[in-house]
């Protein structure tokens, strides 16, 4: 089996060049990535800040019941996610799942790795 340039493995990603392909780097043979809205839709935005304060992102700014902005820096490079802090969105799913992926690059760790810590207490 043919393997295919970085930039090809993760083309349908809308990530800047770079992030796409340090992402295409590290990917191992197996990748999940978690589309479905009703998954991501059972994450909170509390889960979310709380997770993203307990590994070091610091939050950049907010708009008070709508969305907040948190930054990282790694290895001379800053990384970016907004939460959105209401679940009603049309475009909610979406959002968490941008939030999924920019982790997942960052952490150099699976989606689905990801997406089990944000729930600490439930089962495995």
């Amino acid at each position: 089996m043919e393997r295919l340039k970085p930039s090809d493995q993760t083309k349908d990603l809308h990530l800047p060049d770079q992030l796409r392909d340090e992402l295409a780097e590290w990917r191992g043979a197996i990748k999940v990535t978690i589309r479905d809205p009703v998954i991501l839709s059972t994450i909170e935005p509390p889960e979310v800040v709380r997770y993203l304060q307990a590994t070091g992102w610091k939050k950049e700014s907010e708009q008070a019941g709508k969305w907040s902005i948190w930054l990282q820096e790694r290895e001379g490079e800053e990384y970016e996610v907004t939460v959105p802090l209401r679940t009603q969105y049309r475009d909610f799913a979406f959002r968490i799942s941008d939030i999924l992926c920019v982790l997942e690059v960052f952490e150099k760790r699976s989606q689905l790795e990801i997406f089990q810590d944000l729930f600490p207490t439930s089962p495995r």
